[in-house]
């Protein structure tokens, strides 16, 4: 479910209490997503050169992986 409206117009409110009702989870896409910039800003790869073939661990969940492509 996604909710939109103007800035003050009470979409987080309505969210959580839609949410609890309907026991969904509820995420805020905003600090979500600056907190997905902020793990791709500070990802260091590995140090160590990898065998062919291998590829390097991934660091992003499922989801975000979908999101970031």
């Amino acid at each position: 479910m996604l909710i939109l409206g103007k800035p003050r117009a009470g979409k987080t409110t309505i969210s959580k209490i839609l949410c609890k009702r309907l026991d969904l989870v509820h995420i805020n896409v905003e600090n979500w997503l600056a907190r997905l910039q902020e793990k791709v800003k500070n990802y260091e790869a590995p140090e160590e050169e990898l065998e062919e073939g291998q590829s390097h661990p991934d660091f992003l969940t499922p989801l975000e992986r979908s999101v970031w492509d």
